[in-house]
C-alpha cells in the first residue's frame, strides 16, 4: 500500500515549505466513521484549512507541487486579509 508513503512524502514537503502548518493523517480503514462524517468516500483526499476554514481540497489525483503552490497562494491571501 503506497498511501502511507504518499502521506509521509507530503508531510515532509509541507513541513519543509510551511513550518507552521500542522498535519494530520487519517486512515479510513481504521476510522471509517470519521471519514464518513467528513464526507470522504474516495481516496486519497487532501484538505487544507486556514483558521479552521476549509481553504483547499483535492481528491483522487493531484500533484504535490500543485498543492504546495496553491497553499502558498492561500497563505499569502490569508496574510493580506
Amino acid at each position: 500500500m503506497k498511501t502511507p508513503i504518499l502521506a509521509a512524502t507530503a508531510a515532509l514537503l509541507v513541513a519543509a515549505a510551511f513550518a507552521a502548518a500542522a498535519l494530520a493523517y487519517v486512515d479510513c480503514a481504521d476510522a471509517p466513521a470519521l471519514c464518513a462524517q467528513e464526507g470522504v468516500f474516495s481516496l486519497p483526499v487532501l484538505r487544507f484549512y486556514v483558521h479552521g476554514q476549509l481553504a483547499l481540497e483535492y481528491a483522487r489525483s493531484f500533484s504535490l507541487q500543485q498543492v504546495l503552490g496553491d497553499i502558498e497562494q492561500v497563505l499569502a491571501l490569508a496574510a493580506d486579509g
